[in-house]
């Protein structure tokens, strides 16, 4: 018997799609990447969808025509009516993984893997991890003995936003350990980033992993889960700048907090409160290294067991 084939359903979320990547790379298993480009459908609700392509476009509708693998790996909720309608066009034969939130029940998936800020019930289908999956972390160059400290700058969500004073605060700090130490301060935008603020700090926007790779320390914004994570996967001591909620942010968050559940579609502070327990993070202050957990060791174990005889 040959190793199982997989689909790695891609989306428009570079985190999301590092992840899926991540776990499809490291299962060793054949996988063909499907980019996939979504319609106005997406935004109606997934209960009302059901399983149905019609809220992709039609290239990627062709893109998934002919024989189906035996997995398929997705993430975001947008791609769960995809997920559901090739579940039903294999007769059932179809093992799916999820990572994130899928914002259904998680008994339409073989496996869900998410992390603390989601409000995903618990079962034995739901794989609860610390911090998100992240690609193996690349090797350094030999470097002096002057540190490089990288401030990795996220972005503006719905219910969050960039603290200005904590993050001027950050820069001065993180600039002046680098004036009395030797060494230098690399500060990088990502997508989310406004690009004012890009401009103002002077962010490079060299890949993410490969800044990871020389840097001695790191600091992330709170907003950013994808890149706290992969920061705490290098092992090296992370800091974290903490941002702002909203207008929307605080009534929801108000609401929750009211309610006793968590914020939804999902709740930061579920998240730095599972890192803080776990002392995978610290403060700009007083950044920390803990003991990371091998999460992607683990999803590639569930995952297997999937294909294993029932």
């Amino acid at each position: 018997m040959g190793k199982p084939r997989v689909w790695v359903l891609l989306g428009g979320r570079k985190g999301d799609n590092n992840q899926l990547l991540a776990l499809a790379g490291a299962l060793g298993w054949p996988f063909e990447a499907k980019p996939l480009r979504y319609n106005r459908l997406r935004l109606l609700s997934k209960r009302l969808l059901g399983p149905t392509l019609a809220v992709l476009d039609e290239p990627s509708r062709q893109s998934l025509g002919g024989p189906l693998p035996d997995f398929v790996l997705a993430s975001g909720h947008r791609s769960v009516p995809v997920v559901r309608a090739l579940q039903d066009r294999s007769g059932g034969r179809l093992q799916s993984v999820h990572i994130g939130n899928p914002r259904v029940s998680p008994r339409h998936f073989g496996l869900v893997v998410t992390t603390p800020q989601y409000p995903v019930p618990d079962g034995p289908n739901v794989l609860r991890l610390p911090i998100s999956l992240s690609p193996p972390a690349k090797l350094a160059k030999a470097r002096g003995k002057r540190p490089t400290r990288l401030l990795a700058l996220g972005g503006p969500t719905a219910f969050w936003r960039l603290d200005e004073e904590a993050l001027a605060q950050a820069v001065r700090t993180l600039s002046a350990a680098a004036t009395k130490d030797g060494g230098r301060l690399v500060i990088s935008a990502s997508p989310r980033t406004p690009p004012a603020l890009s401009k103002q700090l002077q962010a490079t926007t060299t890949p993410f992993a490969d800044l990871l790779a020389e840097a001695d320390e790191v600091f992330v914004t709170a907003d950013s889960v994808a890149m706290i994570s992969e920061a705490i996967a290098t092992g090296k001591p992370v800091g974290i700048i903490p941002v702002r909620p909203t207008a929307a942010g605080r009534i929801a968050l108000a609401v929750a907090d009211a309610l006793g559940r968590p914020a939804f579609p999902r709740d930061l502070r579920r998240f730095w409160a599972g890192i803080d327990r776990l002392g995978l993070a610290g403060t700009v202050e007083a950044p920390r290294r803990g003991d990371v957990p091998d999460v992607l060791a683990q999803a590639v174990a569930r995952v297997k067991s999937l294909a294993l005889p029932q």
